[in-house]
């Protein structure tokens, strides 16, 4: 309906608006629809990899400084969270964010399988630990073999994971990534892998 439609812009338009000037929007509204558009603002979350040679205090610090809801935290060999030392680094993270009223919002990991070494181990903290999203690792073809065999395979892994993730209460999220042997850079292909998926399961 066309006046929903424009009542859902405007309060949008608020909301960013709320985000930009702070506490000023309250002096020249009505206080309810400024507490209304803040409530609609989507959460800002910040992707976590230029600052990843920070220590944990300092990465929440430096969050602290800004109107930004949390981080999406890099959960993988070479990032903030060793896989391998996850039970000793996860919650130190979590907690340092918690300490300065951040979110630890989303991982970015290289899990794209159930079976994945990492996937029980990180997903399962995750869950604990009230984190509902995490980023994919991709999925890439191997050119110099048959592309329609690696898709079927790469479906089955798909809906593996996205059951996992169901019995965890938990959304991954893969990104369509440019480049001529990721999987969804035409786009097509990954609508085939998503067929069926439940998007509280997996989403792109």
């Amino acid at each position: 309906n066309s006046e929903f439609s424009r009542r859902a812009l405007l309060a949008a338009g608020a909301a960013s608006a709320t985000v930009a000037m702070g506490t000023k929007l309250r002096a020249v509204m009505p206080v309810e629809f400024a507490e209304t558009a803040q409530k609609l603002r989507p959460k800002i979350c910040i992707f976590a990899k230029p600052i990843q040679d920070l220590s944990y205090e300092q990465i929440a610090d430096l969050l602290a400084k800004y109107p930004v809801d949390g981080l999406e935290a890099t959960v993988r060999t070479g990032g903030q969270v060793d896989p391998a030392k996850i039970d000793e680094q996860f919650p130190r993270l979590h907690e340092a964010l918690a300490k300065r009223s951040r979110e630890f919002m989303i991982l970015a990991t290289n899990i794209n399988a159930a079976k994945n070494s990492e996937t029980e181990s990180v997903l399962q903290l995750a869950s604990k630990l009230g984190i509902r999203h995490f980023r994919m690792g991709y999925y890439r073809y191997k050119l110099d073999r048959p592309i329609l065999p690696q898709l079927e395979a790469f479906a089955r892994d798909a809906k593996d994971l996205a059951a996992y993730c169901g019995s965890l209460g938990m959304t991954a999220l893969y990104q369509n990534h440019a480049g001529n042997n990721y999987l969804g850079a035409a786009m097509f292909d990954l609508v085939e892998i998503m067929k069926g998926i439940p998007v509280s399961h997996m989403a792109i």
